[in-house]
This record gives structure tokens, C-alpha cells and sequence, in this order.
């Protein structure tokens, strides 16, 4: 819901078909970057990369990894770490290397990569819930 002062300057016509959000960057989803760094440099630091030119203290980076051991998802929650930008893991289940890094760290009960996936489902969709209502329940 918008506040009044900002429904005031835009209208009330264009302030009732808009929502609250959170600035949010996939970081997977930046092709142009990805394919550019990865033709110079070492692609397991890629989202690394990423994270040192987007991140900010305050910011969170959520790592999602079966193994909770990817090489991208581990460099990068280290340069998080560096930056003072928190780190949540979705991982399987056992040890690994995100839960040193990461400030939260989220075991789904299974080993199999394909269990570990459905497992991710529900909670990345669960924690997205948590978030909304958070900010903006």
C-alpha cells in the first residue's frame, strides 16, 4: 500500500494499481555481465564479482546451492561477507561449505539433488512470505 504523500504526488489513479517492493537483482539473470567476465576471468567467481559491484552493508544475498559446496555460491557469499552483506543458504542436507559463510542456513532433508529442488520449493516460497509480511503486512 502506498503512503499517502506518494499516492498524493503520482494520483490516486496510478497509486491504486501500484505495490510496495523491494529492490531485488538476480544475479543469474544478468547474461550480458556473466558472459563477458566469464570470457576474462575465473567463472566460479562471477557471482562473487557481482556481489562486490551490487552489494552494500544491509543488503542480503541468498544462496541457493544443492550441496551447499558450489564454488559461485560460496565465493560470492565470501565477498558478501567482506561487504557486511548478510548471506542466507538454501542447502541439502549435512555439512557444507555455506554454512561458515552464511548468516542462516536452510537444510532441506535430503541428499538427492532432485528431492533437495522440491524440498527448496516450499521454503523459498515460505520465505518470500515471511519477508512480505514483514515489510509490508
Amino acid at each position: 500500500m502506498l503512503t499517502g504523500e506518494l499516492r498524493e504526488r503520482m494520483g490516486e489513479e496510478l497509486a491504486s494499481k501500484l505495490q510496495m517492493g523491494l529492490p531485488a537483482i538476480s544475479l543469474p539473470a544478468q547474461g550480458a555481465i556473466i558472459s563477458a567476465f566469464c570470457n576474462d576471468v575465473d567463472a566460479v567467481t562471477v557471482y562473487a564479482q557481482l556481489t562486490l559491484a551490487l552489494g552494500k552493508q544491509g543488503d542480503v544475498l541468498w544462496c541457493i546451492s544443492t550441496s551447499g559446496n558450489s564454488q559461485n555460491c560460496v565465493q560470492a557469499a565470501r565477498a558478501a561477507k567482506a561487504l557486511g552483506v548478510r548471506v542466507i543458504a538454501m542447502v541439502g542436507e549435512g555439512e557444507c561449505a555455506l554454512d561458515e559463510l552464511a548468516d542462516v542456513v536452510l537444510h532441506a532433508p535430503a541428499k538427492e539433488t532432485y528431492r533437495v529442488q522440491e524440498y527448496h520449493l516450499p521454503m523459498y516460497h515460505w520465505l518470500c512470505a515471511e519477508v512480505e509480511n514483514y515489510f509490508f503486512d
